[in-house]
């Protein structure tokens, strides 16, 4: 997995550096020192603040805006009201009445006037918000962020002034994150210590009642060994992403995509499947930035569906194309689905996907989609045909919903008119005829 620093490296790229030390009107070097030392500063305040409830929430609501890491659009000085709202927040809760002297601290170890400073953090506060709230909301949870930056702390320490140590109320900056992990720790142990009472105390009352009874010594020796492996397993899943002091529990930045279900009747895939190679193998896929002609940066999948939404508008064959070569150019949904056992419910990560294609078609203003969903042969084919157009509508209603629905030219269920494996096949094979999809209109 990479580094979190590395990874925001390449959202704050040289030329968007460069583009700040114009506007701010500052040393280049100055500005980098800045940017470095704020960054490293933000990572260490998250680290020391990882008990604190509204950081989490902010984070999270953090990452469900896309805008927040671009640079571009963040430095425009054009950020509407719940930017400003969750730059102003994630400052406050990280360092309350002290963020004055957090910014004198920023100010005087990089050289840049307090003014510049001030400008400068209205950027990466929302900036680095959005991008932790974009990583924990696709790895799962706060605990696993935490680790995963508490195993990269020695690799930005360095970048740290001294004297955040003395506005966060730590003896020194090697000690940031130690009272989380510590308490974590011994929140642990006590867990562990009051399950290993309770399997004593289970497995006297039981040896009690075997000793009353005779040949029962093969059975006590049983019920030990059940014990323990109760109690080893129960460890495991109550508190494995709960880790010490220095230990790494990275933050899962991927998304699962699990095989579909089996059920009675066929509609479309009721759990995530890869219909880019129409599959339902088990995979991971790294969500990674993509950047936009404008600058914007969406997280997607790599050779997923914005991905190649994207090359395909950038590209000549797009270009040269009519409105009637068009209609054989059909992109998978590779990240909206439906919950299982529901006929039209999406799932609520469907709405990341949503939003990134509309970002896309605000980069493309004058294309338009149209939406097509599909069933495999099982079933009753007017009931998949009557099933598919409502998928169809439920994904434009999204759309709408997030104000791009003029950018819908139309929906169209298909049921299985065009499915191809038998409806006797089994369900994996029957999988690849079960997809939603979207085509571009001039």
């Amino acid at each position: 997995m990479e580094n979190l620093i590395d990874s925001l490296k390449k959202i704050i790229t040289p030329d968007a550096v460069s583009g700040i030390s114009s506007e701010l009107g500052e040393d280049i070097g100055k500005v980098t020192s800045a940017i470095r030392t704020a960054v490293s500063s933000l990572f260490g305040a998250v680290l020391e603040k990882g008990d604190d409830n509204k950081l989490e929430n902010i984070l999270k609501q953090a990452g469900n805006i896309p805008s927040l890491i671009n640079v571009k659009g963040l430095f425009s000085g054009k950020m509407d009201s719940e930017t400003q709202n969750i730059s102003s927040g994630f400052l406050h809760t990280l360092f309350g009445d002290k963020l004055g002297n957090f910014s004198s601290l920023i100010s005087s170890s990089s050289g840049l006037k307090n003014e510049s400073t001030s400008k400068l953090m209205g950027v990466l506060s929302p900036l680095v918000a959005g991008f932790l709230g974009q990583k924990l909301i696709s790895g799962g949870n706060f605990k696993g962020l935490l680790g995963q930056i508490n195993s990269e702390k020695n690799g930005f320490l360095s970048s740290i002034p001294s004297g955040l140590a003395g506005i966060l109320g730590v003896s020194s900056i090697s000690n940031l994150g130690d009272s989380f992990f510590n308490k974590v720790t011994t929140q642990t142990k006590e867990t562990a210590e009051k399950v290993k009472d309770k399997v004593e105390d289970t497995y006297h009352e039981y040896k009690d009642k075997m000793e009353k009874h005779s040949g029962g010594g093969w059975l006590k020796w049983l019920i030990i060994f059940l014990l323990a492996g109760i109690l080893i397993i129960w460890l495991f899943s109550k508190n494995g992403c709960s880790k010490g002091k220095g230990t790494a529990t990275p933050v899962n930045d991927s998304i699962q995509k699990v095989e579909p279900k089996k059920t009675g009747q066929d509609t479309l895939a009721e759990t995530s499947t890869d219909n880019l190679d129409n599959t339902t193998d088990q995979k991971i896929k790294e969500l990674l930035p993509i950047t936009l002609p404008s600058g914007a940066v969406i997280n997607a999948f790599p050779g997923g569906t914005e991905d190649k939404m994207v090359n395909f508008l950038k590209s000549d064959e797009y270009k040269n194309a009519s409105n009637e070569d068009l209609k054989n150019k059909w992109f998978d949904f590779d990240g909206i689905n439906f919950e299982f056992g529901s006929g039209t419910q999406l799932t609520p990560e469907s709405e990341t996907q949503a939003k990134n294609i509309g970002i896309i078609l605000k980069e493309f203003p004058n294309v338009k989609i149209k939406i097509g969903a599909y069933t495999d042969k099982k079933g009753n084919d007017q009931d998949n045909l009557k099933l598919s157009q409502q998928r169809a509508n439920t994904v434009r209603d999204i759309f709408v919903k997030n104000g791009y629905g003029d950018r819908v030219d139309g929906t169209e269920g298909y049921g299985s008119k065009f499915a191809k494996v038998d409806a006797n096949a089994s369900d994996k094979e029957r999988a690849k005829d079960r997809r939603i999809s979207l085509r571009f209109e001039k």
